[in-house]
């Protein structure tokens, strides 16, 4: 009796962390379920060791993979529903190093270049849509020892990450595109910095509760220049309609990304631009690249590529027809 009485509310407490999508009450609801299932692990008598066995569900997309530029061979994976991965082996075996951390899907990861040892990891899968393994999370983690453990830095507020960056040469300047409560207006979504190691953070770049961050890029040739991409969501309509809205945009930060300022000229206008993935040279902090998800076209036609090479002040379209290669990236991603 004894027994089953504590594999029933040991269970409960895994549940409760597994289940945030009915948790839509403080936002501390996520952390407070991990609390209780760590405290009900530890005070139990029996000290079971819980090994899975089978069968398991899909660990569905890969958020980011990061390579450790000094350790040849390591390789760190992360997974939107399935926890972060590394290998030493160059990929021949890996190692689950995000057991304790109370978050199941990761929307990226980032190493810093000045210390890959120093990791950030944005908890909460980026993939905006109606399905049981889009995981929410609780916040960003920092380790500074390859993953050995880790830190909880903050930002509990919000529940889904679309980008991390380090600065590229001081590990403790971070930036995170926050994407807030998907289903939900929402205030914490923005552009979130730290000078302190995610210790303290400022919103730096907020346009309103419909309009999530994106995407984000530090200029390795001068890193005062960051680019940033504004993705507009109206929740109020079908999911298919949510993907795009008049807000979505390009900004460009020079001093490391305190201030942001919109670069639009020669992007597309109307009120169905949808989410941006970003590119800057690493020779020319003034050459970057835009995929654009434009659906004020047809959606088969919607994917489109810019271009610019004075710092977003002209962009310029790089191809004539269409690029038809995703009719889908809107809820998905788009990256280039």
């Amino acid at each position: 009796m004894q027994k089953s009485t504590y594999v029933t509310f040991h269970c409960i407490g895994v549940i409760l962390c597994l289940l945030p999508v009915f948790l839509a009450g403080q936002e501390s609801d996520l952390l407070d379920a991990y609390q209780q299932h760590q405290e009900m692990r530890d005070s139990q008598a029996i000290h079971l060791q819980w090994e899975l066995m089978g069968p398991v569900v899909n660990g569905a997309r890969v958020e980011s993979v990061q390579l450790d530029h000094t350790k040849p061979g390591t390789i760190y994976t992360a997974f939107g529903s399935g926890g972060l991965w590394k290998s030493t082996n160059n990929g021949i075996g890996w190692t689950c190093i995000s057991d304790d951390i109370p978050a199941f899907g990761i929307g990226d990861i980032a190493l810093a270049p000045s210390d890959p040892d120093v990791i950030y990891l944005g908890s909460g899968e980026s993939l905006r849509k109606q399905r049981n393994f889009t995981m929410p999370g609780t916040g960003i983690y920092r380790s500074t020892d390859g993953g050995s453990s880790w830190q909880h830095r903050g930002l509990e507020n919000n529940w889904h990450t679309g980008e991390v960056v380090v600065h590229p040469e001081d590990p403790d300047i971070v930036l995170v595109a926050a994407m807030g409560k998907f289903w939900t207006p929402d205030t914490q979504q923005g552009i979130y910095r730290s000078e302190d190691g995610g210790e303290n953070w400022a919103k730096v770049l907020y346009v309103d509760e419909k309009t999530r961050a994106n995407d984000l890029v530090f200029a390795a040739s001068d890193p005062n220049v960051v680019y940033a991409s504004m993705w507009a969501n109206d929740i109020d309509t079908t999911l298919f309609e949510s993907i795009y809205g008049p807000t979505s945009g390009i900004y460009r930060s020079d001093d490391a990304g305190k201030t942001w300022h919109e670069i639009s000229n020669g992007l597309p206008t109307g009120p169905r631009k949808g989410r941006i993935g970003l590119a800057v040279s690493h020779q020319d902090a003034n050459k970057a690249y835009a995929l654009i998800d434009n659906h004020n076209h047809n959606r088969a036609h919607a994917s489109e590529i810019y271009r610019t090479i004075d710092g977003g002040k002209q962009w310029t379209k790089t191809h004539e027809d269409s690029l038809k290669f995703s009719s889908v990236i809107g809820w998905y991603f788009a990256d280039i």
